[in-house]
This record gives structure tokens, sequence and C-alpha cells, in this order.
């Protein structure tokens, strides 16, 4: 399984309304979208989309879905913000009939996610707002995963030829 970690867009500033229910910005809504066609014009685009039903993280996937022309995207609570790595690679069992899967949710879940997948024993990645992590591995268990790619969202500008 290809395991695509997507973490949310940026939203809004923290203190405006509870943290569960911060938006997207306009910022977020562009990054979202070069998410997407990073993930087109790469043939990247996942069998599944699973998501923290956190509002940043939702809109994040809903958008990435409606982009990509793939069905709305599944809440997952055990994506919510303090996602513990040992409990999402657990769950990801579940998924293992797809060939690419991609999760959405929130820092610093994804780097832990990642890391414990890697067996890196240091804090080796780290998931920057709607970068994109790839990460191969036969079964979702601690160590046994291999580092594909970690892409900023930045650098997710297609050139025109």
């Amino acid at each position: 399984m290809l395991l695509l970690l997507f973490r949310h867009a940026t939203a809004e500033d923290h203190g405006i309304k509870p943290d569960a229910d911060r938006q997207l910005t306009d910022k977020g809504d562009a990054q979202v979208q070069r998410g997407a066609e990073y993930l087109k014009f790469h043939q990247l685009v996942p069998d599944i989309v699973l998501t923290s039903p956190v509002t940043r993280a939702r809109q994040t996937a809903e958008r990435l879905c409606k982009h990509l022309a793939l069905d709305p995207p599944s809440n997952c609570k055990w994506l919510s913000l303090g996602a513990h790595p040992q409990e999402v690679l657990a769950e990801l069992t579940t998924y293992r009939e797809f060939d690419t899967v991609m999760i959405v949710g929130h820092e610093p879940d994804f780097s832990d996610i990642a890391n414990t997948l890697i067996g890196s024993t240091s804090l080796g990645v780290r998931v920057k707002k709607a970068s994109l992590i790839g990460i191969q591995f036969h079964r979702p268990a601690e160590g046994t995963g291999e580092l594909q790619f970690a892409v900023l969202n930045k650098m997710m500008r297609l050139t025109q030829p």
C-alpha cells in the first residue's frame, strides 16, 4: 500500500473560534487546489480518502476529493487531534485491499505516524501544512514503511510546457 499523508491546509488563526471549528482560508483553498493538481499530474490519485472530522481537515479532504473527482472522504474519529500512531496503523489494516490510501489530518500526529511507520527513532519527518508525504509498506506496522517522497505545498507548483 502507498499511504499518502496530506496535512490540512492553512486555516483561520487560533483564538477566533474553537480550535475544532477553524475553517480553511483562501490561502488554504489555493493550497488544496495546488495539491490536487500535483496529485493528478504525478498519477498519485488515491483509491480512498480518510479524514479527521475536525473542520479544517475535513474541508481539506472534501475539496481534494472534489478536485480529483473522487467519492467524498470518510470521516475517521481515529484521525482526530491527538491521533495515536499505533491506533492509526491498526485502523489502516482495514484498508489493505486498496493500493493507495490518503489520510488527511494534523500535526504533530502526522509526524509521529510517519516516523513510527518508517521506524525513525528521532523526529526525521516533519509534516508542514498542506504538504504531502508518501510511505510504501506491505503491512501497516512500526518500522515496515519506506519513505517514498515528502513534498512541501509550495514545491507542488507545476510549470506549463
